[in-house]
């Protein structure tokens, strides 16, 4: 176990804080909030490309659209389907 890791556990703090992971929260089959990316790669109708610091988080469906974006935060609607990450 990585020291951010441990020290996550310690104090009792979540991983993605300390780690700088990101956080994806979805509600139902029609919203995704992702915290902690690092910008948006590819935006389409039935596709939608984070990036993040373990990866491409990639998140298929049909009519998204971006509610919000911000230098922290992006929340997503559509209809999804897939949501996957790639290394």
């Amino acid at each position: 176990m990585d020291l951010k890791r441990r020290l996550s556990d310690a104090l009792d703090i979540p991983q993605e804080i300390v780690m700088n992971v990101p956080s994806l929260k979805v509600v139902g089959d029609s919203e995704i909030i992702i915290e902690n990316h690092k910008g948006i790669i590819e935006y389409g109708k039935n596709v939608v490309r984070v990036d993040s610091n373990i990866g491409i988080i990639n998140i298929k469906g049909s009519d998204f659209i971006i509610k919000s974006i911000t230098q922290d935060e992006i929340e997503l609607l559509g209809k999804i389907e897939v949501i996957e990450y790639i290394k």
